[in-house]
């Protein structure tokens, strides 16, 4: 709906990787720069639908849920996200990822070549279980901070920290395997 330079999406629903997407936005133009509010929830987004889309079909499977709450101000998306505020996060539990990735992660070479050799007679069988994922990340000004990102597989636990600056796209990551 429109109105007195006000667009406002209530709700917005559509699916993607057999999942379900709901989403609610304002936008408010009478201000300048144009105001944004966006409040999304994601059911149920199928990983192994998702990679096929971006060409790395079989990589890994399982179900994404989460929540994407934000504000900014910009009159386009990198200004908005780069004032942004709010939160995202995004939860999977149980699924199952290519155990090369789990050991390119680790930077375990000797694992990762050997996965690498075996990997042309790989089925789903041979994916690294992922116990639990949670990426939680909080914007504040445009400036993206962890608060956690872990992915826990019965291989490794890998653990993200830093930020990442949308303002001016920089990045501060710290990435550990254990």
């Amino acid at each position: 709906m429109s109105k007195d330079g006000w667009l406002t999406v209530d709700p917005l629903v559509t699916g993607l990787a057999d999942g379900k997407i709901v989403g609610f936005a304002s936008m408010d133009a009478t201000q300048q720069p144009l105001a944004a509010a966006f409040d999304i929830r994601i059911e149920a987004l199928r990983l192994q639908d998702m990679l096929a889309k971006l060409k790395t079909e079989g990589e890994g499977f399982g179900e994404i849920d989460g929540r994407v709450r934000l504000e900014g101000q910009g009159a386009s998306v990198d200004k908005l996200l780069g004032s942004a505020n709010g939160q995202a996060v995004l939860t999977m539990n149980g699924g199952a990822i290519d155990a090369l990735v789990i050991e390119a992660l680790g930077l375990d070479l000797a694992e990762s070549i050997v996965v690498l050799l075996d990997a042309m007679g790989q089925t789903e069988e041979d994916k690294t279980p992922i116990r639990c994922a949670i990426v939680n990340l909080e914007f504040e000004q445009g400036v993206v901070t962890t608060r956690p990102v872990v992915i826990d597989t019965v291989d490794s636990k890998i653990s993200i920290d830093g930020q990442v600056n949308l303002r001016d796209e920089t990045l501060d990551i710290f990435m550990e395997s254990r």
